[in-house]
């Protein structure tokens, strides 16, 4: 079984990516903010996490940042609607895995399943 954080802002999002990944040997946990992803990646120690840019009090730069400086081998995965190249190249120098831009399509989640499970 994989555990796989999410967080983001949007409860909508959440629930989209969660529905997308499906329940087939997958457990989700849910963050709406950047502290509350720190926290969880700390308690529930998660196999992956599905990360936004923006959130409310830690941005997914600074969570992203916090989460490879603990486990360098963290598998972070960027999900956001700042689509610049500069930002991607930015989340993947620090350690990102992946970065799919918002709105993603389904084929892009299935990509990410298929990252799961080869890890």
């Amino acid at each position: 079984m994989k555990k796989i954080l999410i967080a983001d802002d949007s409860m909508f999002m959440r629930l989209l990516i969660k529905k997308m990944l499906g329940d087939d040997g997958i457990t989700t946990i849910e963050a709406t903010n950047g502290e509350e992803a720190l926290r969880l990646y700390v308690d529930e120690k998660p196999d992956f996490i599905i990360l936004d840019i923006s959130m409310p009090l830690l941005n997914g730069v600074e969570v992203l940042e916090q989460m490879i400086k603990q486990n360098p081998l963290a598998q972070v995965i960027i999900f956001s609607s700042m689509v610049n190249h500069r930002m991607e190249e930015k989340v993947l120098s620090l350690g990102a895995k992946k970065f799919v831009k918002k709105p993603f399509q389904e084929e892009d989640i299935q990509d990410i399943l298929h990252f799961i499970w080869e890890k």
